[in-house]
Parts: C-alpha cells; structure tokens; sequence
C-alpha cells in the first residue's frame, strides 16, 4: 500500500509501501510507536475516496527525552515525531486503509518541520 511518510529526523517527506496491517502502520511511524491517533483527514483527491488520514503516535508527546522532532500541517497544528498519510474508502463493512491518493509534491508543500518547539 502506498503512503507517504512523513520523517521528522531527516526532515523529509516521502513515499513508500507498507503492508496494510496496524503493525505495518507502528512500523513506519517508528520511534517505538504502540499507538496510534489520527492527526487530520485531509480531503480524498479520487472518487469513492474517504480522505486521506494523517496518522501519529499517540504518545509523541509523552516521549520525554525521546521526541526526534516535529511536524505541522499548514503552520497550524504541531506533531510530535513522524506521520504517515494513509488513503481510505468506503466499502460494505465501514472504511478500510487503501493507498494515498494525494500527490507527493503537494503534501511536502503543506508540511514544516522543527527540531525542537
């Protein structure tokens, strides 16, 4: 499944594949990520799409000593660690995690990052 990351450390923003599972999703997020919470919905850039979601580690926050950096959307909202963008659609059963529908170059365009706040 294709998402993007996005990588407080090297301070880039990126696309990879990943499995489409939970532990795929901690994986990728790093920085002993156990729990995750959607930062935003970002609206779905493909028809039958639900919006993209932004995914961090719920405990970003909480890692005194162990936070590697920051992130905003916009200049708005700060987050700690890294995220990954995540598609989703609207089946039968509810929604379910498919690929990013957003374009690369315009998700690096809203995403600013800091070392320290």
């Amino acid at each position: 499944m294709r998402v993007i990351k996005i990588d407080v450390e090297r301070q880039e923003v990126y696309e990879t594949d990943i499995e489409n599972s939970l532990d795929a999703f901690y994986q990728t997020i790093g920085n002993g990520c156990q729990l995750i919470e959607t930062a935003t919905i970002l609206p779905p850039h493909k028809k039958g799409g639900y919006g993209d979601v932004i995914y961090v580690d719920e405990e970003g926050f909480m890692s005194v000593g162990n936070v590697k950096g920051f992130f905003s959307i916009n200049n708005e909202n700060w987050f700690a660690n890294n995220g990954i963008i995540v598609g989703s659609e609207m089946t039968e059963d509810g929604i379910k995690s498919s690929d990013c529908t957003w374009e690369l170059s315009r998700i690096k365009d809203l995403i600013s990052f800091d070392a320290k706040l």
